[in-house]
């Protein structure tokens, strides 16, 4: 009571300190509560203005995206391409198409789709004679697009072919859920076309509404409506969704019904936007940010008054014990988190704390050095003569014992590798110590624990049990870590450290591949292969290039189980394992195929494996995957046949091959050959001699080119190899096919 008292006396620190932090308190306090409630006045009025802003970013960005579409469109309909192809169109249908021409238009249309900012989810272009269009895949018939693709009672094949009401300029439709595409999706699409007068042809764009909503709904909760000038419904969010107020244009914005409606006139279209937003989504905004603001003053002043105390208390309580430790000559500490207190309290019981350390140095020095010297000599580290010879090395019969950790990285253990090793050498020493009061145990490696073991008899019962215990302890914890215990031959003389220390590394490499700790005394021999012979190896790389899943595991589990004995080591197990992965991988990267995520972490996963079964899951796994990405692969080459024949009739005049092909569908060659032969009958050689053939002998009918400008005009750079060509493929030289062709047929003139 009495120390109470003292401290709250006005002239005391505690209480000086206190008072100033009060008024300091007060002033924030009191700007805090004026700034809260001159907030609270104009909250209403911002977050409308807040909404406002946001819908006319919307509008103006929908606004902007009119006008980027009719210049999109309009550069459509005056392409010389499109109109070129509704020239051939008109002259013979699709028979007279330039496919050159139509590709390059249908992957200018791809160009625009694929611009996520235009919203397009398609882009067509309608030959309304001809009866077909080129939308952003193919060239497709009119009356199959309209009908299975982009399905829409209001806008069947009739509507598009319609006059009425066209005109040169963009013409927006009312959007309406579609079924779109193979799956029949319902994706909301407005329709918005151009038709220039006299065109026989029209541009459409459909327009994926859906995603122009998500991009601009910030406001949960609310609804859109587009309409028209004649106020038909463009848009709306929610198809079932109430009818709108009336606008008169007075003001941008009312309530009605518990609702704020917004509005906003587009400049370039002349369509009124409408925003709903529910009064309650508003008002619980402001209500909520009422609140938060409440509880973050009250939380502010309550933390400010215990902060305000607990600094009063930590500086008035460090220098009452100063004055104390002073007074008496003290050296208890008195901790505090003031730099200058702690440099005090440093001062007072520095020389303590020295002492105590060169109590515990002096004490655990001669262990540490013992441990040293063995390093030294192990390591075979260069040291002058003199030290050497200081280092207290007890001479006599001893063992080395190593200790290969290995750490179970996949499983998250609340120890850390080095925690786990520390850990395990208290283990052993305290173990080892009980029988073995000479004994000395150290860290190696991050990995790798040592122990000297001073014992006259190498198969002591007393050795055998120590290890037996330990082997008990480990096995407890083989989620965390495996051990592996090697034990040299009984050794006499220091100087045999090196060699007694390598015989023991040699036993480490002969741990089998089992979940438990080994102790390794003897060795099993020497290593024989154990893997794939060079028959097994070709078989499993033919197996994998055709994905013959079931193949490659019984190959993997023949070339195991033919070669394993009870002496295979973990070592060879892996090895063959790393083997069998690598070839994998190269075998994939050789067919140009994606790697799979268990190939690309295969050296991770296994520093995983420990038992037999588990190399052979994780090879079975990785080999799983690498067959079904060579399956999948193939399988995707579907129309493989489609691009080939096509790419062959617009590239025939070029120099193409076989392997240049292949290198642009990113496959092997001799996978590619194959591939065509078995799906048409015809090698890739004869479909590109098929293809010149016919075009060589149009030329030779219907041109005065010379029979070496004809060659080079097909693709042949020598007249020689063309000759030879075209007359073993129609028995005459290409000279003596004109003549004849001329003289049977007078009528085919130059």
């Amino acid at each position: 009571m009495n120390l109470l008292v003292h401290k709250l006396r006005m002239n005391s620190l505690f209480m000086r300190m206190l008072v100033y932090f009060f008024t300091v308190m007060v002033l924030f306090s009191s700007f805090n509560l004026w700034s809260f409630t001159v907030y609270s006045k104009n909250v209403d009025n911002e977050i409308v203005a807040y909404n406002r802003a946001m819908i006319k970013n919307s509008v103006d960005g929908l606004e902007n995206q009119f006008k980027i579409w009719r210049g999109l469109m309009l550069s459509l309909q005056f392409d010389e391409r499109v109109q070129a192809i509704e020239r051939q169109s008109l002259q013979d249908g699709k028979a007279s198409l330039d496919y050159t021409m139509v590709a390059n238009t249908i992957q200018n249309l791809q160009t625009m789709v694929s611009q996520p900012t235009y919203l397009f989810e398609n882009v067509m272009i309608l030959y309304k004679k001809a009866g077909f269009l080129l939308e952003k895949e193919a060239l497709v018939d009119a009356d199959r697009m309209f009908s299975q693709y982009y399905v829409n009672e209001m806008y069947p094949l009739s509507y598009w072919y319609r006059k009425d009401g066209l005109t040169s300029d963009l013409t927006p439709a009312p959007s309406r859920p579609f079924r779109v595409g193979i799956s029949q999706a319902l994706k909301t699409l407005m329709p918005v076309e151009m038709n220039l007068p006299n065109s026989t042809y029209s541009i459409i764009a459909m327009i994926d509404m859906e995603k122009w909503f998500k991009a601009n709904h910030k406001i949960q909760g609310s609804l859109q409506f587009i309409l028209h000038s004649n106020g038909t419904v463009m848009y709306q969010s929610e198809p079932n969704s109430e009818i709108i107020p009336s606008w008169t244009g007075n003001s941008d914005w009312f309530k009605d019904h518990g609702k704020y409606f917004f509005f906003e006139k587009g400049p370039a279209t002349g369509f009124t936007y409408v925003t709903v937003i529910p009064t309650s989504q508003l008002n619980a905004k402001i209500i909520r940010m009422n609140e938060i603001a409440l509880i973050l003053f009250i939380v502010t002043v309550t933390l400010a008054l215990l902060a305000s105390w607990m600094f009063s208390q930590n500086i008035d309580r460090p220098v009452k014990r100063i004055m104390k430790a002073m007074k008496q000559s003290e050296t208890d500490s008195f901790p505090s988190h003031i730099q200058e207190f702690s440099a005090i309290q440093d001062h007072f019981v520095g020389l303590l704390h020295e002492k105590n350390q060169i109590s515990r140095k002096l004490m655990s020095s001669s262990s540490m050095l013992i441990q040293y010297s063995y390093i030294v000599r192990l390591k075979n580290l260069s040291l002058d003569s003199h030290q050497v010879g200081e280092m207290p090395v007890k001479e006599g019969n001893f063992q080395i014992v190593v200790y290969q950790l290995r750490f179970r990285q996949s499983v998250k253990s609340s120890f850390s590798s080095g925690q786990i090793a520390k850990r395990i050498r208290d283990m052993i020493g305290t173990v080892l110590l009980s029988q073995f009061p000479d004994s000395t145990t150290f860290q190696m490696e991050h990995d790798q624990l040592l122990s000297v073991i001073h014992n006259n008899n190498e198969q002591s019962d007393a050795l055998r049990n120590c290890f037996q215990e330990l082997k008990q302890i480990f096995d407890q914890d083989t989620q965390d870590y495996l051990v592996t215990i090697a034990i040299s031959p009984l050794i006499t003389s220091s100087e045999q450290f090196d060699q007694a220390y390598v015989e023991a590394l040699r036993l480490v490499l002969q741990s089998r591949p089992l979940e438990e700790t080994q102790i390794l005394c003897d060795h099993l021999g020497s290593e024989d292969f154990v893997g794939f012979t060079m028959d097994q190896d070709q078989e499993f790389y033919v197996q994998l290039q055709t994905g013959n899943e079931m193949a490659c595991h019984h190959l993997i589990d023949r070339a195991l189980d033919e070669k394993l004995t009870l002496s295979t080591t973990s070592r060879q197990i892996y090895a063959f394992a790393e083997y069998v992965l690598v070839r994998t991988k190269k075998t994939m990267e050789l067919l140009k195929i994606p790697m799979p995520q268990s190939l690309e972490n295969y050296s991770q996963q296994i520093l995983e494996c420990v038992t037999l079964e588990q190399y052979k899951q994780l090879l079975k796994t990785a080999i799983s995957e690498a067959t079904r990405a060579v399956t999948l692969k193939r399988e995707e080459s579907y129309d493989l046949i489609n691009y080939v024949m096509v790419f062959l009739e617009n590239h025939y005049q070029e120099d193409i091959s076989l392997d240049l092909l292949a290198s642009k569908l990113s496959m092997s060659p001799s996978y590619l050959s194959v591939y065509i032969k078995e799906n048409t009958g015809k090698n890739f050689i004869d479909h590109l001699n098929g293809i010149r053939l016919s075009k060589a002998k149009q030329l030779l009918l219907e041109s005065t080119f010379t029979i070496q400008e004809i060659g080079e005009a097909i693709g042949y750079r020598n007249g020689t190899s063309f000759i030879r060509m075209f007359k073993k493929e129609t028995g005459l030289p290409p000279g003596d096919y004109r003549k004849t062709m001329l003289r049977s047929n007078p009528q085919i003139s130059h």
